[in-house]
């Protein structure tokens, strides 16, 4: 029983807290509709690269937590985070956590987004996967630099 109190008040507070930092804490980016959900993107820069930072799985705000890094690249290149479903901003979905689905995705929310290729992809940790991925599905949509292998730098 009293299990059973303790998860109800965690599921009522839970809910309360995310109500009060939804309307305290902005999005500071927009967002685009993918897959009839909100997925928040982040564009800092201009320049003409276009680097896309793709976040681990244990970066709940990814555009908060590479601000830093993003803040330097965007001096002299177009810096793009997009929050993955359940991260940030983003809503949560029931699609399948697939490298396939969540590579697609992110394809999507930047046709969305009127962000347009060649993009050099800068993931991190896990979504090396999902970069690695991308650049062989979507050959075109990556930019080939001296400096970066086939377009993506893990981080």
């Amino acid at each position: 029983m009293i299990s059973v109190a303790a998860f109800v008040m965690w599921f009522l507070f839970n809910n309360i807290m995310t109500a009060f930092e939804q309307k305290t804490y902005p999005p500071i980016g927009e967002f685009v509709e993918v897959d009839g959900k909100d997925m928040h993107i982040y564009i800092k820069g201009e320049g003409d690269n276009t680097i896309v930072l793709m976040s681990g799985l244990g970066t709940a705000a990814p555009a908060l937590d590479f601000e830093p890094l993003l803040n330097e690249l965007a001096k002299e290149n177009k810096v793009v985070v997009v929050e993955g479903f359940g991260y940030g901003w983003s809503e949560l979905t029931e699609k399948e956590r697939t490298v396939e689905n969540i590579v697609e995705e992110l394809r999507i929310a930047l046709k969305q987004s009127d962000i347009h290729g060649p993009y050099i992809l800068m993931p991190h940790s896990v979504s090396g996967i999902y970069g690695m991925y991308f650049a062989n599905v979507y050959p075109d949509c990556h930019r080939h630099r001296p400096d970066f292998t086939r377009g993506v730098s893990v981080l």
